[in-house]
């Protein structure tokens, strides 16, 4: 009973927080989301939400800055959307609860970091969601996530981390939880289920450094969103980049809307990886590495 009345107290408490933070932002951000609702009322799609669920250290900030810029209201950070996780069998999992509550004659879109799932694909399919997935080499994502454990105090295993040499701490930060293990099977479960489906999309990080633009058309064609400036909306995500890159992690953290700082670069695993962490990395996999490398 608590946890719902804390699910329903939700979007006056993040209300509350705007203001505190910057009415002038708060302000932004109500109309923002109220214009986007009254305009995906005349749109008719044959969808009202659009799940993205993203390996960790993938790039799904910036799908997600990508799907702010669309018809569409971010169901976990709005005052208009009742945001139900109160009922999660995983941290990163969804519940039919969580998608009943969103308004069907409204546009949603949601950021997770959800691994493959035939009860999550259910829930996802009985309300007919658009599927978005993120990928990336998990070589990167964990030199990734080894350096931002090690930029931020905060973080649970920064104290575990923050006085062994990189390879101890590298290795030691794989196989946390089986962390190395996850990514794997998290890339593995959704490549097989994409193979036999195609009410999904898959898109690999690499692909953005590759061709920034048709990695953007192709989230705007897979939503068959018309009269979208494709110009104009790389140049938004690009200047977002790039300011990104001009902050710090501790910055970017402190922000109402968190983001974790990520570099980006392709292929930093083979700056920062000898041989020999190389081979003890591989040794942590289930499988061969080549099973879940980007291809172009």
């Amino acid at each position: 009973m608590i946890k719902k009345i804390v699910v329903y107290l939700r979007p006056i408490r993040y209300l509350i927080r705007l203001f505190f933070y910057s009415p002038k932002y708060l302000f932004k951000k109500v109309n923002s989301d109220l214009k986007k609702d009254l305009h995906s009322k005349k749109l008719n799609k044959n969808f009202h939400i659009v799940w993205c669920a993203g390996l960790w250290k993938s790039g799904t900030s910036l799908i997600e800055d990508i799907l702010k810029e669309l018809p569409l209201v971010q169901a976990n950070n709005s005052f208009f959307r009742i945001y139900d996780d109160s009922n999660l069998d995983h941290i990163h999992g969804i519940s039919e609860e969580m998608f009943r509550r969103f308004p069907r004659n409204k546009l949603s879109f949601l950021k997770t970091h959800t691994h493959f799932n035939d009860h999550y694909i259910n829930i996802a399919n009985k309300y007919n969601s658009k599927i978005i997935i993120s990928l990336r080499d998990i070589r990167d994502t964990a030199v990734s996530r080894y350096n931002h454990i090690m930029n931020d105090k905060k973080n649970h295993l920064h104290k575990i981390l923050k006085n062994l040499n990189f390879k101890e701490g590298f290795i030691k930060c794989a196989k946390f939880e089986d962390d190395a293990k996850y990514s794997y099977e998290w890339i593995k479960g959704w490549q097989n289920y994409s193979k036999k489906n195609n009410n999904c999309l898959i898109l690999w990080y690499e692909e953005f450094i590759n061709d920034p633009k048709n990695y953007i058309k192709k989230i705007i064609d897979y939503l068959e969103f018309d009269n979208i400036d494709l110009e104009k909306l790389h140049l938004k995500i690009d200047s977002d980049k790039q300011l990104l890159k001009k902050r710090s992690l501790k910055g970017n953290l402190s922000q109402f809307e968190p983001k974790t700082f990520n570099k980006g670069e392709l292929g930093q695993w083979k700056k920062a990886l000898d041989n020999e962490t190389l081979d003890e990395f591989y040794s942590i996999l289930p499988d061969d590495i080549s099973k879940v490398e980007f291809k172009n």
